[in-house]
């Protein structure tokens, strides 16, 4: 049985939790991206904008297949850190991921920020 403490520790971390995810505004699409005049690229885009009245502050960014795809962009370095109102966008190339999971990689795309929560970007139409 869980002790007192446990119990207001555990919804502490819940309330928490739930107010982070209010805070981003996380979304992910697929598209070509025209890296210069004749390479076009398939990408996943994933964009966050800062929807609080603080800093946060994003550590990392993957998909959670196997094995594990980490989006690590040189011009899109992690932690990054997003004003109020800042928004941010990263990419990964499509054939980067393993084949099994490339036409359903929005439903496997993770954020996670510096609290420790971890978010599920929304297909954007």
């Amino acid at each position: 049985m869980l002790s007192t403490k446990m119990l207001r520790e555990l919804w502490s971390g819940v309330k928490l939790f739930a107010a982070d995810r209010r805070k981003v505004d996380a979304e992910i699409r697929r598209a070509a991206w025209e890296a210069s005049g004749k390479d076009v690229r398939d990408c996943w885009f994933i964009r966050l904008r800062n929807l609080s009245d603080e800093n946060l502050l994003i550590t990392r960014v993957w998909f959670e297949s196997s094995p594990r795809a980490e989006v690590d962009r040189r011009q899109r370095r992690l932690p990054k850190a997003l004003a109020p109102g800042e928004a941010w966008e990263t990419w990964i190339e499509v054939e980067k991921l393993p084949e099994e999971v490339r036409d359903r990689a929005h439903e496997l795309a993770r954020i996670c920020l510096a609290s420790g929560t971890v978010i599920r970007p929304q297909r954007s139409a």
